[in-house]
């Protein structure tokens, strides 16, 4: 007995919708943010892969700007 013999389109276009959202929120967690690029560029306690702050400034006012998105 086949389970998708009894699914009209509509059921087909909502399987497609629900793995659509899967997928991008998946993929949504995958994606580093802006928040997580600050933190790894944070002086004191980040991985610094993609460069640190020069100083206390300009650590601070990336911080004022992520306030602003």
């Amino acid at each position: 007995m086949n389970v998708f013999s009894s699914l009209t389109p509509d059921d087909g276009a909502l399987t497609l919708m629900i793995a659509s959202a899967v997928v991008t929120t998946i993929a949504a967690f995958l994606k580093p943010d802006e928040m997580e690029r600050w933190l790894d560029r944070v002086m004191h306690f980040g991985k610094n892969t993609n460069g640190a702050f020069e100083n206390l400034a300009a650590q601070s006012d990336a911080a004022k700007k992520l306030g602003r998105l």
